[in-house]
């Protein structure tokens, strides 16, 4: 019965998702609250994603995003990629690579990447080409960025919360930071990459 009721909340949200005439936020808040008043979801259970550091970590990135729209760095920022890749694609996404995977060493990823999300779409409405051609080289770009220094990749982030949340429930889970997993590797994987 759980599954029939789980599918039906989903096939809803899909529907609101495509219908794009409901905010993205008040569809979660909908599916958020469909799941506890059928009770899929323990009352007790129900916002506890909210608590979780990987949410608010990218929440808070996405946030500063739109702080970065509006007081304006994103247009510098997307002027000085356009100046230096010269109006070419190929020379565009190579700057916008460098410029993501630098800071990406030292700030989360996905964060990292929904800051520059702004960026991409000043930069490609200024040049005429499609902002997915840009766009899949950033998010590469700022996931090896994370290799440089190894603390900030969100995917450590999760892990941790996961290790934390199991240890909670008596289970003995070690996660360190696996910086040597990669070894003096991890700077050509980068160079590599851009």
């Amino acid at each position: 019965m759980q599954t029939n009721i789980v599918l039906s909340i989903f096939v809803i949200a899909m529907i609101l998702l495509a219908s794009n005439r409901v905010r993205i936020d008040l569809i979660g808040l909908i599916v958020l609250l469909g799941l506890g008043l059928t009770g899929v979801v323990p009352s007790s259970q129900l916002f506890d994603g909210f608590s979780s550091e990987a949410a608010i970590l990218i929440a808070g990135m996405l946030a500063l995003g739109e702080g970065l729209v509006a007081s304006g760095v994103t247009e510098a920022l997307a002027n000085f990629v356009r100046k230096m890749g010269q109006g070419h694609e190929r020379r565009l996404a190579i700057v916008l690579m460098i410029v993501s995977a630098l800071p990406s060493a030292f700030i989360s990823d996905v964060g990292l990447v929904g800051m520059f999300i702004p960026v991409v779409r000043s930069l490609t409405r200024r040049v005429q080409i499609p902002a997915s051609r840009l766009l899949m080289p950033l998010g590469i770009a700022a996931t090896f960025g994370g290799l440089l220094t190894m603390v900030a990749l969100s995917s450590h982030f999760v892990r941790q919360f996961v290790a934390r949340g199991l240890r909670r429930h008596g289970l003995a889970v070690s996660y360190r930071l696996g910086s040597r997993s990669h070894g003096r590797y991890r700077h050509l994987i980068l160079v590599e990459c851009l």
